[in-house]
C-alpha cells in the first residue's frame, strides 16, 4: 500500500478545510446518507473528520482504521468522543467476520498494490447484507497505469472499476463527482470554444488547471450515472451471498 495523501483538520479548523477541500468533505456527505443506525468502518480515515461525521449520521460510534500510527493518535485526540480508531494495514483488519454493516473506502482504492486482499478482507468484515461505500479516480486515459499524482499506485477508468468491485459484490448505484471545473471543461468542449482550446499546448493547460484546483472552482456535486469530465467515481454496492 503506498502512501496516502494527507490533510490536518481538527474540530477548530473544520470550516477552513471544508472550503480548501469540498470535495473531500462531499465524499463523506455522500456517504453518510447511508449509515443511519449502522455499524460502519471508515477504512483509511486519516485525520478523523469523516470518521467522525459518519458516527454522527449513523448513531453509533464508528471504526477509523489507518495504517500510520501518528495519524490514528492525532484523530483520537481531536475526535476519539464520537469515533474509535485504530491502527491497521490495508489487508489485516482487527475485525471480526461478519460483523459491520457499512464499509467506507474513500479515495484509498488508487493506493492499494493489492486491491484483491483489499476487497476480500472488506467482504470478510461484513454482514451478509452488509453494503459498500467506496470511492476512487476515474482515469479513462493510459496514463491511470502510470498517474502523475506520486501517490497513486494505479488509477481506474469507469468499467474496470466495475469489474473489480463485481467479483465479491453487487453494485447497486453508481455515481460521478463532478467539479465547477469539470462542468466548465464539459460546456467548452460542447461549444465554439473547444476548437481554441485544441490548440492550448498541454503545458499550459496544466498551469491552468493547478491554478484553477487551488480555488473553490474545484467544489462540485455528486450525481447519478457516468458523467462527461468526472473526477472521481463512486459506488454503491451490496456483499454477494
Amino acid at each position: 500500500m503506498k502512501a496516502l495523501e494527507r490533510t490536518t483538520v481538527s474540530p477548530s479548523t473544520e470550516s477552513f478545510h471544508k472550503s480548501e477541500y469540498p470535495d473531500h468533505w462531499e465524499r463523506y456527505e455522500f456517504a453518510a446518507n447511508f449509515v443511519e443506525g449502522k455499524k460502519v468502518i471508515d477504512i483509511a480515515c486519516g485525520p478523523g473528520y469523516g470518521t467522525a461525521l459518519l458516527s454522527k449520521k449513523s448513531g453509533q460510534t464508528t471504526i477509523g482504521l489507518d495504517v500510520d500510527e501518528e495519524v490514528v493518535q492525532t484523530a483520537t485526540k481531536n475526535y476519539g468522543h464520537i469515533a474509535k480508531f485504530q491502527k491497521a494495514d490495508g489487508y489485516n483488519w482487527p475485525i471480526e467476520s461478519n460483523s459491520f454493516d457499512v464499509v467506507v473506502s474513500l479515495e484509498t482504492f488508487e493506493h492499494l498494490d493489492n486491491p484483491e486482499a483489499f476487497l476480500q478482507e472488506i467482504f470478510r468484515v461484513l454482514k451478509p447484507t452488509g453494503s459498500l461505500i467506496i470511492s476512487t479516480p476515474c482515469n479513462e486515459t493510459e496514463t491511470r497505469f502510470h498517474p502523475p499524482n506520486p501517490f497513486h499506485l494505479r488509477e481506474y477508468n469507469w468499467i474496470e472499476m466495475g469489474e473489480y468491485i463485481s467479483k465479491y459484490f453487487t453494485i447497486q448505484n453508481r455515481y460521478s463527482q463532478v467539479s465547477k471545473i469539470g462542468k466548465i471543461n464539459a460546456k467548452i468542449n460542447n461549444s465554439l470554444f473547444a476548437s481554441i482550446k485544441s490548440k492550448i499546448p498541454k503545458s499550459i493547460k496544466h498551469l491552468l488547471l493547478n491554478s484553477l484546483t487551488a480555488t473553490s472552482l474545484k467544489e462540485g456535486e455528486i450525481v447519478a450515472g457516468y458523467k462527461e469530465n468526472l473526477g472521481v467515481q463512486l459506488l454503491v454496492a451490496s456483499k454477494n451471498s
